[in-house]
């Protein structure tokens, strides 16, 4: 049984980008790359450039003011025009008018060190038995701002899941590479609370998502097994970073192992697992391959998948 975990910090990373264009000046403009420095990581650009000129942004009536680095602008010109903004051809002069002073608590870079913290602690010792129960944990998003979990129990030698278990949830942080844990492991609480409730807890849990395939070597497999204290699998359907060894279909980065490219069969799309926590990569690959029963992923995941959609 799970030790109850510990919590992720919970930062609302809309209202600070709210905060920050609200700090553009009348005459001046930021770019997304600028209000992603300024929340701490330039990668939440791309999440940045989708935000600001929905039409529920918050800060909706001076969006205007955020522009692309190369200068092109979204919306209505005559807005910048009136404010002063100067143009070459039909772009932004940026260089005359950018603002990048912002007053900000640089929340991201906050999260990367909780991060750095839980990935000191994560630990890649092998299992001392074979399990006999596995679990799985998936997240679908059936409309925006909400999330389904879905927990799913199988034992080796059944095909069909022995227990499972869904529950939606707001969602209150935003997809930006590199946080994924932020985004789910707050879905996964209910369903993995529920699990313990009713004591079906596992002695491995396959997340989809990294484990350590993860630029800081802490991907949502790692967190989520840190914090619950339990064994953890990441099973990517991308190549997060790293290379791959060709030979031996290890993912290399700099010289380090840190997963493993894997297939059901010789025709299926590639997968790529890696440890998150208190297991190692040989345990880690073990376990998926014995769980190939017909599908591109292993089967505690597939069924979690089609739960979290059902």
């Amino acid at each position: 049984m799970s030790t109850v975990p510990h919590s992720l910090t919970v930062i609302d990373i809309n209202a600070e980008l709210v905060r920050l264009v609200r700090q553009i000046p009348s005459g001046q403009v930021s770019t997304y790359g600028d209000l992603a420095n300024a929340l701490g990581d330039r990668r939440a650009a791309v999440w940045i450039s989708r935000t600001v000129h929905e039409p529920d942004f918050e800060a909706t009536d001076i969006a205007h003011r955020v522009v692309r680095n190369t200068g092109e602008y979204v919306g209505d010109r005559s807005k910048l025009v009136a404010e002063g903004i100067p143009f070459v051809d039909d772009r932004v002069d940026i260089a005359r008018c950018r603002f990048q002073n912002f007053d900000s608590t640089q929340p991201l870079h906050l999260l990367q060190h909780e991060q750095e913290t839980l990935r000191q602690q994560i630990e890649l010792t092998p299992l001392l038995d074979s399990p006999t129960l596995i679990a799985a944990v998936d997240v679908a998003y059936p409309e925006p701002g909400l999330a389904q979990a879905a927990y799913v129990l199988m034992e080796a030698g059944n095909a069909e899941p022995i227990w499972s278990v869904t529950r939606r949830s707001e969602v209150r942080f935003p997809y930006i590479t590199g946080y994924l844990a932020y985004r789910e492991i707050p879905a996964y609480r209910s369903v993995l609370d529920e699990a313990r409730r009713t004591n079906h807890w596992s002695e491995v849990i396959l997340v989809d998502g990294n484990g350590i395939l993860h630029p800081r070597r802490c991907g949502v497999a790692s967190m989520l097994g840190v914090i619950n204290d339990t064994p953890t699998i990441g099973i990517g359907k991308k190549q997060l970073c790293g290379r791959v060894e060709e030979s031996t279909g290890r993912i290399l980065d700099e010289q380090e192992t840190i997963g493993q490219i894997m297939q059901a069969t010789p025709k299926s799309k590639p997968i790529y697992v890696s440890p998150g926590h208190r297991c190692d990569l040989e345990n880690a690959v073990a376990i998926v391959q014995n769980w190939f029963l017909g599908h591109r992923l292993p089967e505690p995941i597939y069924q979690a998948d089609r739960l979290s959609k059902s």
